[in-house]
C-alpha cells in the first residue's frame, strides 16, 4: 500500500517573488469549460492556506447545480504565504493593513506590540502589475468577471481598496473586516465613489463581538445610497470569528454569480 499526498483535481500552486516577499499562489482551474466565450470568472481569495480548498470544493459540487443556488465553472486563485498554518500573522498585517501608529491602535489581546504594518499599496500594485497579468496570460480569464475575497484583516484590504483606491475587480466580498483599523479610519475619512458599477458583500457573524458587529453595519449604512455600489449585508446566525468562514463560503460564490 503506497500512501500519497492529496490533491483537489484542478489544483495547482507555484511561487511569486515580490522584492523580498514570497507568496504561494493556489490556482483552481475547472475540469469543464467556460461557460463564456471570454474565459472563467475568477475569484482571488486572500489567507489562501486557511481557504483556498474550502473554495474549491465548494466550486467542484456548487458548478453541478443549477443557479441561483449553484455557480458556473469558476477560477479559484489563492494568494497565500510559504507556511503550513492556516494564518501567517506577521505577513498578513503588513500585506492587509495601511501604515498605523501605536497610537491608533488599541490595545492588543496578548500584550505584545503590534506586528509591523502598512504594506497594503506594495501588496496591492503587485496583485495588479504583475499576479493577475501574469494569470491572464496562463489561463482562460474573463477580465470582466473578476472577484475579490477577504476575511478580518483581508476584509479591511478589500474594502480599502474599493473606497479608498480604484479597484479593477467587479465584485468584493469583506467577511467580518478589521474596521477598528487605524481608530476606524475607513469609517470617518473620505470615501472614494466607484467609478465603474461594483459589487460589496459585507457579512459577520452574530456571535462576533458587538463591535464588529456595530461597525460592519455603520459602513452598510453609509455605503448603501451610492450610486455605482451595489452593497449588501448579512449576519450569519450563531456563528463567531473564526466559524464564520464556512457558510461565508457558499454564500460568497453566490454572491458572486447574483446576476444585477
Amino acid at each position: 500500500m503506497k500512501i500519497e499526498p492529496f490533491q483537489i483535481p484542478g489544483t495547482n500552486v507555484f511561487h511569486m517573488q515580490a522584492g523580498i516577499h514570497t507568496y504561494r499562489i493556489h490556482v483552481y482551474e475547472p475540469l469543464q469549460p467556460p461557460e463564456n466565450k471570454n474565459g472563467y470568472p475568477v475569484l482571488y481569495v486572500l489567507d489562501a492556506n486557511a481557504v483556498f480548498g474550502s473554495f474549491v470544493e465548494a466550486v467542484r459540487l456548487q458548478s453541478k447545480i443549477k443557479k441561483p443556488l449553484g455557480c458556473e465553472p469558476t477560477m479559484i486563485v489563492g494568494i497565500g504565504y510559504d507556511s503550513d498554518q492556516p494564518f501567517h500573522v506577521e505577513k498578513r498585517f503588513w500585506d492587509y493593513t495601511v501604515k498605523a501608529n501605536h497610537s491608533e491602535l488599541p490595545q492588543r489581546k496578548n500584550g505584545k506590540a503590534w506586528p509591523k504594518s502598512g504594506g497594503s499599496p506594495h501588496f496591492q500594485k503587485w496583485i495588479e502589475t504583475d499576479l493577475k497579468p501574469f494569470l491572464e496570460n496562463t489561463y482562460s480569464i474573463d477580465k470582466q468577471k473578476q472577484g475579490l475575497f477577504g476575511h478580518s484583516l483581508g476584509g479591511l484590504f478589500v474594502l480599502n481598496l474599493l473606497l479608498k483606491e480604484q479597484s479593477s475587480f467587479q465584485c468584493h466580498i469583506a467577511g467580518s473586516p478589521s474596521l477598528w483599523w487605524k481608530n476606524k479610519y475607513l469609517l470617518k475619512g473620505k470615501m472614494n465613489r466607484p467609478s465603474a458599477a461594483r459589487n460589496l458583500l459585507l457579512t459577520v457573524g452574530e456571535k462576533e463581538p458587538e463591535g464588529m458587529i456595530k461597525n460592519t453595519k455603520c459602513l452598510f449604512s453609509q455605503l448603501k445610497s451610492l450610486e455605482t455600489l451595489r452593497v449588501e449585508y448579512y449576519q450569519f446566525p450563531e456563528e463567531n470569528h473564526s466559524s464564520v468562514l464556512t457558510p461565508l463560503v457558499s454564500k460568497t460564490l453566490r454572491f458572486f454569480h447574483k446576476e444585477v
